[in-house]
């Protein structure tokens, strides 16, 4: 397998991984409501999956590419639920975080 790929996908795995931790984090908090939590775990475990069935099908990046911007639209939406403004720095480098991984798999894809 190609090193950028193995690397994208890892981590992306980890980002899905850390999603999921988040979500439950949420559901314990109380701060926001369940279906915002449960969303969350949701995108994450979808986003592992994705990521490690794209080793097979390299198709499976456009679901990828959904997947997280669903996860930007959670995230903005969790942040203005939370704090009643939208954090423009946060989402800016959680965008750049994105962007980043996708760069990975698409460079490990194309070599």
């Amino acid at each position: 397998m190609k090193i950028w790929l193995m690397v994208g996908i890892g981590l992306t795995v980890l980002y899905g991984g850390l999603l999921v931790i988040s979500g439950v984090g949420q559901l314990k908090g109380k701060e926001l409501s369940t279906k915002s939590s449960v969303s969350t775990i949701i995108i994450g475990l979808l986003i592992v999956l994705t990521s490690v069935l794209l080793v097979s099908d390299h198709r499976l990046v456009f679901g990828l590419l959904i997947l997280l911007f669903m996860m930007h639209i959670q995230a903005v939406m969790n942040g203005y639920q939370l704090y009643k403004k939208i954090h423009l720095t946060h989402h800016l480098l959680r965008l750049i975080i994105t962007i980043s991984l996708l760069l990975l798999v698409f460079k490990g894809m194309k070599s």
